[in-house]
Parts: structure tokens; C-alpha cells; sequence
């Protein structure tokens, strides 16, 4: 992906790479509301889903932050991947109620454990 080239128009620039966990925690509320995701069949999509939206959640503040008058993003979640970066308070919010509502289904309940620390983050930020 190139983030700045020319067109016809002049300069043109992306400033995201996608919306990624926005659309995944959108799917993910829509499958807990509709009894999708609670499903049988649908148990390893759901709980790869859920693992996907623990492996987008950011787990350290940027290198030198406070010196870059940064604000902090442990906890958060971005718009679109963990690599992008850029963190939203809704994002962080529809992530963390996404993480929130699988977590409560039987088929995923094994991975309750290991997202506990990273809600930790969420809150005490």
C-alpha cells in the first residue's frame, strides 16, 4: 500500500489502512444479538474472532510519548490494526464491549482467561 502518490487531482494521501476492527467489532455485535454466534457450527469463527479483537487490543504506549506529547494508547484499540495505530475512544469502546459480549458465550469461554489482564488495561487508563 502506498500512503501518498500523485493523480489527476494532485497529490493524493490514505490516512488509514483500513477500518478493520471497527467492521469486526460491528460482525461481532451482530452475531451475539442475532444468537449467531452462540451457535454450534459457528463456535471457531466466533472464537477466532474473539481472539483477533484480543491480538488488535494495543498492549504498550508508544517509544518516548510524553516527550512526543503523545497521548498514552495501552489498552486501547484502533480504528483498523494494531499497526496503524491511530486509537479512538469509540474504537476502544465497541472493541472492548465486542471482547465483552463473546466472552459471555459458553462456546468461548476458554478464552475468558487470558483477555482479563488486557480489560485491566481498558480501565485503568
Amino acid at each position: 500500500m502506498r500512503a501518498v502518490w500523485m493523480s489527476k487531482d494532485g497529490m493524493m494521501m490514505t490516512g488509514t489502512n483500513g477500518s478493520q476492527l471497527w467492521d469486526a467489532s460491528f460482525i461481532a455485535q451482530a452475531l451475539y444479538e442475532s444468537g449467531l454466534a452462540s451457535l454450534p457450527e459457528n463456535a471457531n469463527s466466533t472464537r477466532s474472532l474473539l481472539e483477533w479483537l484480543d491480538g488488535c487490543q494495543i498492549q504498550t504506549n508508544p517509544k518516548h510519548y510524553r516527550e512526543a506529547f503523545r497521548h498514552r494508547t495501552e489498552g486501547a484499540w484502533p480504528f483498523s490494526t494494531k499497526e496503524q495505530g491511530y486509537t479512538v475512544s469509540d474504537c476502544t469502546a465497541e472493541g472492548m464491549k465486542s471482547v465483552l459480549l463473546l466472552q459471555e458465550l459458553s462456546c468461548v469461554l476458554l478464552s475468558l482467561l487470558p483477555l482479563l489482564p488486557s480489560l485491566y488495561l481498558v480501565l485503568s487508563s
